[in-house]
């Protein structure tokens, strides 16, 4: 039984808005894993799926409560807590959500399969790149549509995004793992997500 759902692509792939969009799917089952992270908030950010914290509080949590993984990247820290965590287990047909790099994928998979015995409880999903005016098509903050925005970092992200597709194609040989595109909007994609794992949506 699917017990986590995680979330990676590269940036401005809308991610973020894929992850709402399957929470708003499934209704009471789903549990947004939330991580810390010491990057700014960002104006298209959606609240509520990541902690924004500065470093010395960072380091404060890292140590009062472990965190089952650490990733530094772009400048900034990310992390997510037992603590966190913990939330998902403590109910029976909740399913957790989590925005994650490929980098934490495997312990994610490690720290899921301990903890239900189950080698299918954990399902990555990598969003593929597509056209950007596409991508941020539907685009959403705080539930809000809104017209076109972001910045296209595609120039600036080109070896971030080769780099994590290599690392997501490395790791579906361990984790199941979908790969969609995000073509049409994250409503239909999330749809997609939930039809190949054979979830139904709340009715």
């Amino acid at each position: 039984m699917i017990k986590v759902i995680s979330i990676s692509g590269r940036t401005n792939s809308d991610k973020q808005e894929v992850l709402r969009a399957l929470y708003d799917l499934l209704g009471i089952r789903a549990v947004i894993v939330r991580s810390d992270t010491t990057r700014s908030q960002r104006p298209g950010d959606i609240p509520n799926l990541r902690n924004h914290c500065t470093f010395d509080v960072f380091q404060r949590v890292k140590r009062r409560d472990p965190y089952l993984w650490t990733v530094h990247h772009d400048g900034a820290d990310f992390g997510t807590s037992a603590i966190e965590f913990e939330r998902v287990f403590n109910r029976t047909y909740a399913i957790g959500l989590m925005n994650v790099m490929p980098d934490v994928v495997l312990e994610l998979n490690r720290v899921v399969r301990e903890k239900t015995d189950d080698p299918e409880s954990h399902a990555a999903v990598y969003i593929l790149s597509t056209q950007d005016e596409e991508m941020t098509r539907n685009r959403r903050i705080s539930g809000n549509r809104i017209g076109l925005v972001g910045i296209d970092r595609r120039p600036q992200t080109a070896i971030e995004e080769a780099h994590w597709y290599t690392l997501a194609a490395w790791n579906a040989r361990i984790v199941p793992t979908i790969f969609v595109r995000n073509n049409v909007s994250p409503e239909r994609t999330a749809e997609v997500i939930l039809r190949r794992l054979g979830i139904e949506p709340r009715t």
